[in-house]
């Protein structure tokens, strides 16, 4: 039976069918998953006596030591997605791999003169847009709001539906609506446990990511810098994100179709923007410190920076405004 006759049956079935193919999958499995490429994170460090190493400052206690550490050992997630990992971490790579000599040319403003360099760039956006906490959650949430539509539609409008399915199939006549609820899970249980497993996470980070970057190919890309040799942007361990204007004003983490830009910081002194044309053009302090404010709110639990970018300050007084203004929610509460 189909229970969710608003979704195209051919999308169904396509996603059906990649998760049988990547049940399949003989690569080795990848636990430490980095949701912020090492190759940007590397864009972030200077050298320091243990060697190349970046200040990975923990939001949680922003009064405490957070020595410096190379890119390896942060910026990772245990079992991101946890099925069919090996291939997901080569899709990644493809980018990964390729993006030195882009870097090379953004340093020598040059970049944006390339069009494979654009695309690579775009592809980078499209990537930590898709390969998030963010979108981990949107999945999750997705899930559980289908899951109790249809749970209520088998048991409202499509519950003939279900007692003749349950006939057909058991030759069990449903009487009581507890009989209805305890079928309509049970027809339920391949998709919850298709998400159980992140089967269906896998299959759909897959999808989005395709879909993520067309969207982002074919919109304008601005290479963004300060004005100021003195400003400089940090990056967050959720870097990428997209900004609207709503009924409030600027939002952000909208829709990619309803946001005006989307940003990624891709060095102290880059940032990436999706514009209406190619561009490179250069910001005031003021709007580098909004990134960076951003970036910190944004941040799952950690933001990293040069060692000595001076910029802990500004991270420890956001963490304690975000206290206070959390506090006094709690208080008003």
């Amino acid at each position: 039976m189909n229970v969710d006759r608003a979704v195209p049956r051919a999308a169904v079935d396509t996603t059906l069918a990649r998760i049988s193919d990547l049940r399949a999958e003989t690569l080795k499995p990848i636990h430490k998953q980095h949701l912020v490429s090492c190759v940007l994170l590397e864009r972030f460090t200077e050298p320091t006596p243990a060697g190349l190493a970046l200040y990975p400052f923990n939001l949680d206690k922003p009064d405490g030591r957070h020595p410096a550490k190379g890119v390896k050992g942060v910026g990772h997630m245990e079992n991101f997605v946890a099925f069919a990992s090996g291939s997901l971490e080569e899709l990644w790579h493809e980018t990964e791999m390729l993006m030195p000599p882009v870097f090379d040319a953004v340093d020598a403003g040059t970049a944006l003169e390339d069009p494979a360099y654009v695309r690579l760039l775009q592809d980078l956006l499209a990537l930590h847009l898709t390969r998030s906490r963010t979108y981990r959650q949107v999945h999750a949430d997705s899930f559980l709001k289908a899951y109790r539509w249809s749970l209520t539609r088998l048991t409202g409008e499509m519950r003939e539906d279900l007692r003749g399915a349950v006939l057909r199939e058991h030759g069990l006549h449903i009487v009581g609506p507890g009989g209805l609820e305890y079928f309509a899970h049970r027809y339920m249980e391949p998709s919850v446990e298709l998400f159980r497993t992140e089967a269906l996470l896998r299959a759909r980070i897959e999808e989005i990511y395709a879909e993520t970057r067309r969207e982002v190919g074919n919109a304008g890309l601005q290479i963004i810098t300060p004005q100021h040799g003195d400003s400089e942007f940090l990056i967050g361990d959720n870097p990428a994100f997209t900004r609207g204007i709503g009924p409030q004003g600027p939002t952000i983490r909208v829709a990619l179709g309803d946001a005006s830009t989307a940003i990624l910081p891709i060095g102290p002194r880059y940032l990436l923007a999706l514009a209406r044309k190619h561009e490179q053009i250069a910001v005031p302090r003021e709007a580098v410190m909004e990134v960076n404010i951003l970036q910190v709110l944004t941040a799952h639990d950690r933001v990293f920076m040069r060692p000595s970018s001076g910029l802990q300050d500004l991270v420890r007084r956001v963490c304690h405004r975000k206290r206070e203004l959390a506090e006094q929610e709690a208080d008003a509460s």
